[in-house]
């Protein structure tokens, strides 16, 4: 995970967590800031999964050492270490030129009648359908009209226009997916678990969309009660983009 390192070299921060929670689809890592990533869990029985080292006692560890979980293959270990890296750099973002902005709008705009590879099932599917010339979906687990995550070797290379779930940091494929864009006219990567650093622009990333936590009460109220991105209060969207 080249990209993760070096966004953490970057930071020259660390801070004491103040609490970590696994939600059902949200991870939050809460330390002088809040960071958010997708919760995503091991595809085996429960019996053959691996526990979360120091489970019960995370808090007790600094927010950078919390960050190193993104380079665990276990999951969900990398959400939560996504998490922290976004909480790290929700310290400084605010000093960077950020618009407050929906990243799904901005793509309906670029996508409008280009050949477009979306990288993740996100609700704005249908929509973002009508408005593409093409739109390929690519999904690990397929729904009705989507491509099988394995068919983007062949197909993304294709594509004009791409967008990317921030959910490929936990997962480990960003940098695969990135390198197989490399031809396309934009590439966004969007969703909440997206860092907002300028280190993806060296990745070949044209628009970084995610978010900012503004309320942390309410979203760890959120969080634990097993919201979605969508259900979710308490945060605003934010983009930046390529200069």
């Amino acid at each position: 995970m080249r990209i993760v390192k070096a966004i953490l070299e970057t930071l020259n921060i660390d801070a004491p967590i103040r609490e970590v929670r696994v939600g059902a689809f949200i991870t939050a890592v809460w330390a002088r800031r809040m960071g958010l990533a997708y919760t995503l869990v091991p595809d085996k029985p429960h019996g053959e999964r691996m526990p979360i080292p120091k489970a019960g006692m995370l808090s007790e560890l600094s927010c950078r050492q919390l960050a190193q979980m993104a380079l665990s293959n276990e999951l969900p270990q990398p959400s939560i270490g996504m998490a922290a890296l976004n909480a790290l750099i929700a310290e400084t973002v605010e000093s960077e030129r950020f618009e407050e902005a929906d990243g799904a709008q901005i793509l309906m705009r670029v996508a409008e009648g280009k050949r477009t590879a979306l990288i993740g099932h996100f609700p704005f599917v249908e929509e973002l359908r009508r408005r593409a010339g093409q739109l390929m979906v690519f999904e690990e687990r397929p729904l009705m009209g989507d491509l099988p995550a394995h068919k983007a070797d062949e197909l993304l290379p294709q594509a004009q226009i791409v967008a990317i779930t921030g959910s490929a940091f936990v997962n480990h494929t960003i940098e695969h997916l990135l390198e197989l864009s490399r031809g396309a006219e934009l590439v966004m990567v969007i969703g909440p678990t997206t860092p907002l650093s300028k280190v993806l622009f060296e990745f070949g990333v044209d628009i970084i969309a995610g978010s900012i936590v503004v309320e942390p009460e309410t979203v760890m109220r959120y969080v634990g009660e097993g919201a979605t991105f969508k259900q979710l209060r308490g945060v605003k969207k934010v983009v930046m983009r390529q200069s």
